[in-house]
């Protein structure tokens, strides 16, 4: 199970060459290129296998209908990306 935390956990950060080199902070709103799932805001961090990942609350009517389908009856607090899946706006 994900440890979920406001402040960036001890890990290895993915994001340099998209243009963070750090984990942008709380708040952030980014573009999430993984499965062209749109925009969204910084939300939380979690660290999985050694690296630091982001939670991100997508923007309203961002996710696609596959997603919606896909996640059905299951909570959904975000998207839970890498610095590499990340781009800024």
């Amino acid at each position: 199970m994900l440890k979920y935390t406001t402040t960036i956990p001890e890990g290895k950060w993915s994001g340099e060459r998209k243009g963070f080199p750090v984990p942008p902070a709380i708040g952030t709103r980014i573009r999430v290129t993984m499965n062209a799932l749109g925009t969204g805001t910084v939300t939380q961090y979690f660290a999985q296998d050694g690296w630091v990942g982001l939670v991100v609350a997508p923007d309203p009517g961002q996710r696609p209908d596959w997603h919606l389908r896909q996640l059905k009856g299951k909570t959904f607090i975000g998207y839970h990306v890498f610095g590499a899946e990340i781009a800024t706006l």
